[in-house]
């Protein structure tokens, strides 16, 4: 927030003019009395909480909104679009050697909060990395190292809960054409292993993982329910994430195992109509549908659809 005076005097005239007719639009008067008064830097900070008529606590909210709208504008096209975002990744070199260092700092704090929003631990990282690089020599490079193996943790156990998703799903295509129960042990320790990573790491990504595993277990094996949520829960549990998450490609991939697991669920209640409703989901993406075979039993759907016909 100190830089805020810096930042607004690296702005070009081309950003400061958007700034004031944004201001001058919406009426935001306070703002742009600030935004010329620190742009001048002619005035004190006293003198312009004179000016506005102000106190100190809301002149230091005013100065925090205004940083904020700053940021806004800095990535103005980036807070709606994954592909914007991930452009923004390409550009670290740029804000870390060839723009100033307050401004960078603005950019890449509300860009890592955009990556937090869509759930993006591996590509906070790129940007936790960048300002590691920014702050080498200062105090703040403590905090973003910290910050830096923080979400390196996050990705390793993410890799390691998408592994074990993959050796469930190996294992439960063997159990099912072979029905030895030595199976079943090996799917409740994959399991039990998932459980405990999510306790370590409470991620959607991970818990999307863990529900997956347990409604499996449900479906398709005898062995008893480990889970205080019914298999409906379960499901709906994941389709709340997948909803939070529209531009979220890993979570709209998951979004068709939970059609898939949707199908199978409710044929085995007897309902049909219900059933038909995601076996037509499913079936729209039958074309590559046998590739997510480390996702889900995908092959299943297969005898679903020889019923159907």
């Amino acid at each position: 927030m100190l830089n805020l005076k810096v930042i607004i005097n690296q702005l070009p005239s081309s950003s400061l003019k958007q700034l004031e007719e944004q201001f001058i639009q919406s009426k935001a008067d306070n703002y742009l009395v600030l935004l010329r008064a620190y742009r001048a830097n002619d005035l004190s900070d006293a003198a312009i909480i004179e000016a506005l008529h102000s106190n100190t606590t809301s002149f230091h909210t005013l100065k925090s909104r205004l940083y904020t709208k700053i940021q806004q504008h800095l990535l103005e096209n980036v807070s709606d679009s994954k592909s914007d975002i991930i452009h923004q990744l390409a550009k670290m070199n740029t804000y870390c050697y060839e723009t100033s260092r307050e401004t960078t700092d603005a950019i890449l704090t509300k860009l890592v909060n955009d990556l937090k929003a869509y759930d993006m631990p591996g590509d906070a990282l790129i940007v936790y990395s960048a300002l590691k690089k920014i702050y080498q020599h200062t105090p703040k490079y403590f905090e973003y190292s910290q910050l830096f193996n923080k979400h390196l943790d996050k990705m390793l156990e993410l890799e390691k809960a998408e592994e074990l998703l993959g050796s469930f799903m190996q294992s439960l295509a063997q159990y099912d054409l072979s029905k030895l129960p030595e199976i079943i042990e090996i799917l409740t320790l994959i399991q039990n292993e998932i459980q405990n990573i999510y306790q370590l790491n409470p991620s959607n990504n991970i818990l999307i993982i863990k529900n997956i595993i347990a409604v499996h277990l449900h479906l398709f094996t005898p062995s008893p329910h480990n889970n205080v949520e019914s298999t409906d829960d379960l499901l709906a549990q994941i389709e709340r994430i997948v909803l939070n998450y529209p531009n979220n490609s890993t979570f709209q991939i998951y979004s068709s195992v939970a059609n898939f697991l949707r199908h199978e669920y409710y044929m085995r209640i007897d309902e049909h109509k219900k059933a038909q409703l995601y076996f037509e989901k499913v079936n729209a993406e039958i074309k590559y549908w046998l590739l997510r075979n480390n996702l889900c039993l995908s092959y299943q759907f297969l005898y679903s659809k020889t019923i159907v016909s």
